[in-house]
C-alpha cells in the first residue's frame, strides 16, 4: 500500500493564524491524487501519515507466498501447498494466513468467493504456473485456511520453497453475479441388481462445508433418468443431508419412462428452505423448512429402491445431474 496524498491547487503564503486567508474558489479548483497504480481505489487507512491508502480495486488481490509441495496440511508461515502432486490433479489449496512479505491476510483469503479464479504463478519465472476455479466457500482451520479448488489450465511444475504470486480475481463482474457449477453426471447410472427393498445410493455428491454462508445463498438442483424393468414397483428420492427433497415411483412394468426433478435450497438464517417439483406418479410442486448445517459438509444422494432383483434390465436409470451455488 502506498500513501494517498491530496494537495490543494493554491496554497496561502500566510501563516496559520485560524483566520481564513483565501476562498472556496482557490480551494475546490483542484486537487491532486498521488501514487497508487491505474485502477487503484482509495481506502482509509489509519496507520497511514495521510489517514488513506491506495489498494487494488474490488474484486482483484495480489499476494505473495512460498510454494511448498508437501500435499498435507498445514503450510507453515508464509506457505502455500496443493493437496495433490500436480496442480492438474489439485482440489484444494492450503494456505497460511500470514504472506511472505509479513501481511496478514486472513480475511482477503477468506472472503473469496466462490467462482473466483486463483492463479499462482512462479515470482521469477511466468512460465510455471496453475491457474484454478473456487468450487466451494474457503474454510478456517484455525492455523491456515483451505481453499476448494478445479483445476482449470497449467504449465511446469512450481519449485518446492520457492517464492509465488498468487492472483485472486472474479470472473466476471462481482463474486455475486457468478453462478457456478458444482457437480454434473454427463453418463448414465442404474440401479443394480440388488439391494431389494432398502434404498441404495445411485450417485452422490458432498457440498463443501460453508457453501451456504450468507441468507439468499442458494443450491440448485436437477436430475433426470427413467424407469424401466419388469418389477412391480420401483421409487427414486433425491436426499439433501438428512431430508428428503421428495420421489418419484412407478407401479408395474416400464419401458424407459421418464422422471425428473428440480429443486432449489435456500439459506434463510437458522432455517433452510427449499421448493421444486418432482415428476412421476406421486409428483408435484413442493416447498419445505428444516434445519440442515450447511456450516459443515452435506451430502446431496439420488437413491433408488426397488420391490424385487429385475430379470433382465435395471429399473432405475439416473441420465443426468446438474448442481449449482448461486451466492446472494
Amino acid at each position: 500500500m502506498s500513501d494517498v496524498i491530496i494537495k490543494p491547487a493554491w496554497l496561502s503564503p500566510d501563516p496559520d493564524t485560524g483566520q481564513p486567508r483565501f476562498g472556496p474558489d482557490a480551494w475546490n479548483a483542484a486537487r491532486v491524487l498521488s501514487g497508487g497504480n491505474a485502477g487503484d481505489v482509495v481506502t482509509r487507512d489509519t496507520a497511514s501519515a495521510t489517514g488513506a491508502s491506495w489498494l487494488p480495486a474490488r474484486g482483484t488481490v495480489l499476494l505473495a507466498f512460498d510454494f511448498s509441495s508437501t500435499i498435507t496440511p498445514p503450510p507453515t508461515s508464509s506457505q502455500l501447498r496443493f493437496n495433490a502432486a500436480t496442480a492438474a490433479t489439485t482440489t484444494a489449496i492450503y494456505v497460511h494466513g500470514m504472506t511472505s512479505d509479513g501481511i496478514d491476510a486472513y480475511w482477503i483469503l477468506m472472503t473469496v468467493a466462490i467462482g473466483s479464479i486463483v492463479t499462482i504463478q512462479d515470482k521469477n519465472d511466468h512460465t510455471l504456473y496453475a491457474q484454478f476455479t473456487t468450487t466451494g466457500a474457503v474454510i478456517d482451520h484455525s492455523t491456515y485456511i483451505e481453499i476448494p479448488v478445479a483445476p482449470t489450465t497449467s504449465a511446469g511444475t512450481l519449485n518446492n520453497n520457492q517464492g509465488v504470486l498468487v492472483h485472486v480475481s472474479a470472473p466476471t463482474g462481482t463474486a455475486a453475479q457468478t453462478l457456478t457449477r458444482l457437480a454434473t453426471l454427463s453418463d448414465s447410472l442404474y440401479l443394480a441388481d440388488t439391494p431389494v427393498g432398502t434404498y441404495h445410493t445411485i450417485w452422490m455428491y458432498t457440498i463443501p462445508a460453508n457453501t451456504l454462508k450468507n441468507d439468499g445463498d442458494i443450491i440448485r438442483v436437477f436430475v433426470s433418468g427413467a424407469f424401466d424393468g419388469n418389477v412391480s414397483n420401483r421409487e427414486v428420492v433425491i436426499v439433501v443431508g438428512t431430508n428428503s427433497l421428495g420421489s418419484m415411483s412407478l407401479t408395474g412394468a416400464a419401458s424407459n419412462t421418464p422422471w425428473c426433478h428440480q429443486s432449489v435450497v435456500m439459506r434463510v438464517g437458522a432455517m433452510t428452505k427449499a421448493g421444486g417439483v418432482n415428476s412421476g406418479s406421486n409428483g408435484g410442486p413442493f416447498s419445505l423448512n428444516y434445519s440442515t448445517d450447511f456450516t459443515n459438509a452435506v451430502s446431496i444422494l439420488v437413491q433408488g429402491k426397488q420391490d424385487a432383483a429385475p430379470s433382465s434390465w435395471p429399473t432405475i436409470w439416473v441420465r443426468q445431474v446438474v448442481v449449482t451455488f448461486e451466492p446472494i
